[in-house]
């Protein structure tokens, strides 16, 4: 930028931070003096300073309720969900984003970001996370997404004309870093980090300390205006910068063309433009610009809040802590404690009845006995008189007790926690009516586990905004979830016949090829697989009771059902077994199924004239078979004699046929020898 155009964006910046400053001033008081109270810090210097001397005891009650709300949210977690919008979204490429959020989660290690925000929700009145992105290595382009917590809350300076709950119709948003000066010089040589200057005025104090140097990340919404352009195939695409031309067809029509800065060119059916934004990013101190600006990846400040209770009064946003109207109660309580401890301090020492004989050469160890604990004192036996005794006792503050037993009431009433939900006995005997009434604390305090849900949510859809822009080319990812086997069990091989998606033998985690582009050979036709790019897509949450907790629900409820209808009992002891929170419960309850299934029933006895009929019947059958047997063997010696006979008539046949042909033979020779001569006597005539 050119130094009046960056001195101009630079004091339009400090405005905005100023302007947030003070619009969220009283919220900021109230989170800190909270966050404070909770941590133990429950009296005043000015109050200290009054009891100079005297008992000042903190007995902090209101930290195991803040303790309960946030364990409570911890058991149970949101996960981000992912559906199509519409019907031209892939529910696949939806399955696809739920399991890359789940793994980004569990990179970034989310859980911790989520754990901190709920606490600094539940102490003060509002915590943050952040979503960014990195190279996914130093040789790479590639970039990945990470969940990143932000520790202190109050760095953040959030545009306070927002409305929404999750800020995302701020304009602008500043994270500040106090860090040393000699750090700042050396990480930004040429900035001027030099005293404050002459008309500056005493607000650049906190950006030019003596010692430290505040830097700001500086995210802000800069308009923009969005040509949309629908194609005849009913495609909708968005182009920045438009270009527009005439062209004929090959019919002779001239048709609208509109192309993009990088060549694209398409005709269209119609186009409309769209006032919008995106959201830049840069680094400033209070002077100049260190880094950026730069365009951020997505169209949502990724800096996502949750917060406490909040109320609107006039306009004007008020949040506070789970503990806010129990701070008054517990001073009471701290302040009633320390009288009753007061009170006994400084009760009379009461007095030993006694004679002089009786301590006589004693009297040095007596004197000491109300400053030095000892063991035990000597006296001196006169015979008649009773051994030394106190005067009655020490008297504590009764008005105090009440008055802090009310206060510990009054605690329990502004928190909506009691004592069944801090896990304190009560007159409730079974499992459920003791959690029915730990949920009365839940009902009370749900606003701080909903907000965190909401704020879960708003992350998802800044996920899905960033992964459509991040996630923009050929590679392979990792997914994390439930059963991704079962997900993905109707996944379609790639043209190349490999697998788009390849889950692990257990199912947990897979590797999906996303944005994979085939051209095909012979039509030059291309397409792209797991295209994460395009669709629209709606972001849920499921949240609820932990597993836990579930299977507690699930065996009350079976026991329940089987006192109501006992005959099924057989089915649901096992089951109930498995729900239990015992060691080795799941093996209990398959012993108990195979030991209430139906046994058949044993044979009665054998009869022995039974038994004998069996004998004899198996004799005769034995019997049978062998003569079965030898009238078989028979059968085969008279079809071996049959075959004899048969063989014998065959040979006899055939030497009769050749004795008949030897006989033809020995005529032949006569019979051509009497033709002959017929033939002569014939011719001699």
């Amino acid at each position: 930028m050119k130094k009046d155009k960056e001195q101009a964006f630079i004091t339009k910046a400090l405005e905005q931070f100023e302007e947030s400053k003070t619009a969220e001033q009283a919220n900021r008081e109230r989170a800190r003096a909270s966050m404070a109270f909770e941590n133990g810090d429950q009296w005043t210097e000015a109050e200290k300073q009054q009891r100079l001397g005297r008992p000042c005891c903190t007995v902090n009650r209101v930290s195991g309720t803040s303790k309960k709300i946030v364990n409570s949210m911890r058991q149970n977690r949101p996960r981000i969900k992912i559906r199509p919008e519409d019907s031209a979204t892939d529910p696949m490429v939806a399955e696809l984003m739920t399991g890359l959020i789940r793994n980004i989660e569990n990179v970034s290690d989310a859980d911790s970001a989520y754990d901190n925000g709920a606490s600094c929700s539940v102490r003060g009145a509002y915590g943050y996370w952040r979503a960014l992105t990195r190279y996914a290595d130093d040789n790479t382009f590639d970039q990945d997404i990470y969940i990143e917590r932000i520790v202190n809350p109050f760095s953040v300076y959030y545009d306070q004309s927002a409305i929404k709950a999750d800020y995302s119709d701020a304009d602008f948003c500043f994270i500040i870093s106090d860090i040393k000066r000699k750090k700042a010089e050396e990480s930004y040589k040429d900035a001027n980090f030099g005293g404050i200057d002459k008309g500056e005025g005493e607000s650049m104090s906190d950006w030019f300390a003596t010692d430290t140097v505040r830097i700001a990340e500086y995210f802000y919404k800069e308009p923009v205006t969005k040509h949309i352009y629908e194609l005849p195939d009913g495609n909708v695409i968005e182009i920045e910068k438009p270009k527009v031309t005439k062209e004929t067809d090959e019919t002779g029509q001239s048709v609208e063309m509109v192309e993009d800065s990088n060549g694209f060119k398409a005709p269209f059916k119609r186009t409309r433009s769209v006032k919008s934004h995106k959201v830049m990013w840069c680094k400033i101190s209070g002077r100049e610009i260190l880094e950026g600006p730069q365009e951020w990846a997505g169209k949502y400040i990724p800096i996502i809040p949750e917060l406490g209770e909040e109320k609107w009064i006039e306009g004007e946003r008020i949040l506070n802590s789970a503990i806010k109207d129990a701070m008054e109660p517990q001073k009471i309580y701290n302040w009633a404690m320390s009288n009753n401890m007061e009170t006994l301090a400084l009760s009379p020492k009461q007095p030993w009845i006694l004679t002089a004989e009786q301590i006589g050469e004693y009297q040095a160890l007596w004197d000491k006995a109300y400053t030095t604990p000892m063991p035990y004192l000597l006296y001196k036996h006169v015979e008649g008189q009773a051994s030394p005794s106190r005067l009655g006792g020490s008297v504590s503050d009764s008005g105090a007790l009440q008055l802090a037993q009310i206060s510990a009431d009054d605690i329990k009433v502004t928190t909506g926690v009691y004592d069944a939900s801090l896990g304190a006995r009560s007159n409730e005997t079974s499992g459920k009516a003791i959690r029915a009434r730990a949920a009365e604390g839940d009902i009370a305090t749900f606003e701080f586990p909903d907000n965190q849900i909401k704020a879960v949510k708003y992350t998802g859809k800044v996920l899905v905004d960033l992964i459509q822009n991040i996630y923009d080319g050929d590679r392979v990812v990792r997914l994390m979830g439930d059963d991704l086997k079962k997900t993905f069990a109707n996944a379609k091989p790639g043209p190349d016949g490999k697998p788009l998606v390849n889950p692990n033998q257990d199912g947990t985690e897979a590797w999906a090829r996303v944005n994979f582009t085939y051209v095909n050979p012979i039509t030059g036709e291309k397409t792209i697989y797991n295209n994460l790019s395009t669709g629209k897509f709606d972001v849920t949450c499921d949240a609820g009771p932990g597993y836990l907790t579930k299977r507690q629900e699930a065996a009350d409820g079976m026991i329940q059902l089987g006192q109501g209808a006992p005959q099924v009992m057989p089915v649901l002891i096992p089951r109930i077994a498995k729900a239990q929170d015992w060691p080795e419960a799941q093996e209990i309850g398959e012993e108990i199924k195979a030991l209430m299934q139906p046994q058949p029933a044993q044979a009665p006895p054998p009869d022995p004239r039974i038994q004998l009929a069996v004998m004899k019947g198996e004799q005769d059958l034995k019997k049978g078979q062998q003569d079965l047997a030898k009238g078989q063997l028979d059968i085969e010696g008279k079809k071996i004699d049959l075959a004899k006979d048969a063989q014998s008539m065959q040979a006899a046949q055939v030497q009769n046929q050749m004795q008949g042909q030897q006989q033809i033979a020995q005529m032949i020779p006569i019979i051509q020898q009497v033709v002959i001569d017929t033939l002569r006597m014939m011719g001699g005539r």
